[in-house]
C-alpha cells in the first residue's frame, strides 16, 4: 500500500500546503503555522541501519521561499514549558544520514511542535519506541501518520472519557504578531498489512495516552482518513 501516494489526495483541502522531504511528507497548516500530519513508511532491513544522533534545528526553506510562517529554532515558547518536538521521529530516519537526507529534514522546523517537555520525554517517547517494535517485527513495510491538532469534536459518544484531558494554549509571537495555537492533541496511526494501531496523546504534564479505534480519531480530530488493510 503506498500510504504517502493515498495521502496527499486530503492536501487539497483549504490552508494546506505539502512538503516532500527524503522518504517522509509533512502536511503544513500555513493558517497555523505548524504541522498538520506526517506520513513515512518503514521496514525491519531500515531498522539494523539506526544510528541515532542529534544535530541543530534549521527553518525549512520551503516555508521560507512560499512565506508561510514556521517557529524560529531558538524562538521565545522554547523554554521550560515547551520543548522542541518531533512528529517524525530523528532516531527512526537517522538510517539515513546522507547529506540533505532524512534524518537531517526531521530537524527542519515544519516538523516540529511545542511539547510539554515531559510528554515529549515520557509516554509519547514509549509510543514512538512501541512503534519501533512493532516495524521490527513486521517483515512487510509499515506505514506512520503521526500528527496534531487542537480541534475537538462535539461527538462525544465515543471519546467522552478523555474529554477532560482538552486544554488550549495560544502564545503570541509578538515579532510579527502570530497567533500560535499549540497542539492539545497528538495522534499516531501505525498501518500493518494486518492491522492499524491507533493512540491519542494530550500535550500535558499529564502525559495521557489512549490506545483507541481508528474510527474514533475522525470524532476527535475532525479529519477521516480512508484507511484498509
Amino acid at each position: 500500500m503506498d500510504i504517502v501516494k493515498n495521502l496527499t489526495k486530503l492536501i487539497n483541502t483549504k490552508h494546506e500546503f505539502l512538503i516532500e522531504n527524503k522518504n517522509f511528507i509533512i502536511n503544513y497548516s500555513k493558517t497555523l503555522g505548524r504541522p498538520n500530519w506526517t506520513a513515512y513508511e518503514l521496514n525491519n532491513q531500515i531498522l539494523n541501519s539506526i544510528k541515532g544522533g542529534r544535530r541543530e534545528f534549521v527553518l525549512d526553506s520551503n516555508l521560507i521561499s512560499n512565506q508561510i510562517y514556521q517557529l524560529k529554532p531558538n524562538s521565545q515558547i522554547f523554554s521550560k514549558q515547551w520543548s522542541r518536538g518531533h512528529l517524525v521521529p530523528s532516531f527512526l530516519m537517522s538510517w539515513d544520514k546522507s547529506r540533505n537526507g532524512s534524518w537531517y529534514s526531521t530537524y527542519k522546523m515544519s516538523n516540529i511542535i511545542p511539547q510539554n517537555p515531559k510528554f515529549n520525554m515520557g509516554n509519547w517517547n514509549k509510543i514512538e519506541r512501541e512503534t519501533y517494535q512493532i516495524v521490527k517485527q513486521n517483515s512487510s513495510p509499515t506505514s506512520i501518520i503521526t500528527g496534531c491538532s487542537n480541534f475537538w469534536s462535539d461527538k462525544k459518544t465515543r471519546v467522552k472519557k478523555i474529554s477532560s484531558e482538552m486544554s488550549n494554549f495560544i502564545w503570541i509571537d509578538d515579532t510579527i504578531e502570530f497567533e500560535y495555537h499549540i497542539p492539545s492533541i497528538m495522534y499516531q496511526l501505525v498501518i500493518t498489512p494486518w492491522e492499524i494501531f491507533c493512540w491519542v496523546g494530550f500535550n500535558n504534564q499529564n502525559q495521557k495516552i489512549y490506545k483507541i479505534n481508528p474510527a474514533t480519531l475522525e470524532d476527535i480530530i475532525g479529519i477521516r482518513f480512508d484507511l484498509s488493510v
